[in-house]
């Protein structure tokens, strides 16, 4: 027998179906990746951010560093506020995809190498 998610249903289907959460939705990461990489040994939100990818899409973590700063709490035993926030590296100063044109190689750019 399937749930509406496909996934079968055993005994500890509510475990089943909480690990299909999807946690980062930009990247396509649930909670077994998370937990996943927790197991390995990945511990705090930089290490899995850089393992998974989390927090890395279009909308920056906006979404998913909640959710993920919540897991960690629950799988630690810590309280979110112990658990250290992301690193956030914003560039230095916004610049225009332009200005890196110049660095393509002919080929690379339209018409060039010719």
């Amino acid at each position: 027998m399937a749930d509406t998610r496909g996934n079968k249903s055993t005994n500890c289907g509510a475990v089943t179906e909480q690990l299909t959460v999807t946690i980062c939705r930009c990247e396509e990461i649930t909670e077994a990746d998370v937990l996943a990489a927790y197991q390995a040994g990945y511990h705090t939100v930089d290490e899995i951010k850089r393992k998974l990818r989390l927090g890395m899409g279009p909308c920056g973590g906006r979404t998913c560093m909640p959710l993920l700063l919540s897991l960690l709490a629950r799988l630690s035993g810590r309280p979110i506020a112990d658990i250290a926030p992301p690193v956030v590296r914003p560039p230095l100063k916004p610049m225009p995809l332009g200005m890196f044109e110049p660095l393509l190689p002919a080929e690379g750019k339209e018409g060039g190498g010719q």
